[in-house]
């Protein structure tokens, strides 16, 4: 079990490897949108899901996390409660 800080650690982390950008720039815009804000592409979420699978070993819904996750706080909220959920 991980704590929701955790979350946004492990979420924040993935960001910043897919992306090839500093952490502190998610960090300060948790409420930014992943694609309209942040610029990610469809392409990129792929990575991302599998890079946060293998960190805290959960199994994602592709579909779900798509349609349900917009901003990087939601993003480890999405994270948490999969954790939780266990």
């Amino acid at each position: 079990m991980i704590s929701r800080e955790q979350a946004v650690g492990v979420f924040v982390d993935a960001l910043s490897e897919i992306m090839k950008k500093p952490k502190e720039e998610f960090i300060s815009l948790l409420d930014a949108d992943l694609r309209k804000d942040l610029g990610m592409t469809s392409i990129e979420f792929y990575p991302l899901i599998a890079k946060v699978e293998d960190e805290v070993d959960v199994v994602f819904d592709y579909g779900d996390f798509i349609l349900n996750v917009h901003t990087v706080d939601q993003g480890a909220d999405y994270i948490f409660a999969l954790i939780d959920g266990q």
